[in-house]
Parts: structure tokens; sequence; C-alpha cells
């Protein structure tokens, strides 16, 4: 989530440094997913995923489980990757594709 195209739908583009990078890029992907890259309305069984989780599926895993554990892992404690959990647990789950912006990121 750290080095991307520029646009709307993309991480936002930051400064790292050698000696904080892991911090950081972590950082970073809390960051994105909680400004849109996941949404999980409580209540709703759907899941909206940023399309870069399906242009970039084998980097999160192959079977959906394992993309939706990574990004509770990421989220850490929150209510959204609780629900994600539960959803996940119960088998009961439909995972929906947002629409990426490719306007310029300002």
């Amino acid at each position: 989530f750290a080095l991307n195209c520029a646009s709307r739908g993309c991480p936002a583009i930051r400064i790292y440094e050698p000696d904080k990078l892991e911090k950081q890029l972590t950082m970073a992907t809390k960051a994105f997913l909680n400004s849109g890259g996941v949404e999980c309305l409580p209540g709703s069984r759907v899941i909206s995923l940023s399309p870069i989780f399906k242009w970039y599926r084998t980097d999160f895993g192959t079977r959906d489980t394992e993309l939706l554990r990574f990004i509770t892992e990421k989220l850490g404690d929150s209510e959204t990757a609780r629900h994600i959990e539960e959803l996940v647990g119960a088998n009961c789950y439909k995972i929906s594709w947002q629409s990426y912006d490719w306007s310029l990121n300002h």
C-alpha cells in the first residue's frame, strides 16, 4: 500500500523512513483499510472491498478466508474486524468489489 498510481482509489502517498519502514507500512495499510478500502456495515453480510484486493489477490491469499484474515489482522481490534470475523466464522458473507476512482489524488 506504499507504491501506487496516485489515483483517488489508491492509498495515500507518503514519505517513508528506512529505520521506521515496517511500522510506517503497517500504518499505511491500516489507514487505507479504514478510509474505505474495506466496508462492512453492522447487520450486513456484504463485505465491500477495494478492487486492489482483486487485482493483487495472490498477495493476500488464494481463498476468501485468507484474504479476509489478512484484512482483519491489519484492522486490529475494531468493530469492522469483529463483524467480518463473525461473518467468516458463520460462513455467511458475500464479497462485493467497489468501483475504482481513477481521478488524480491531489
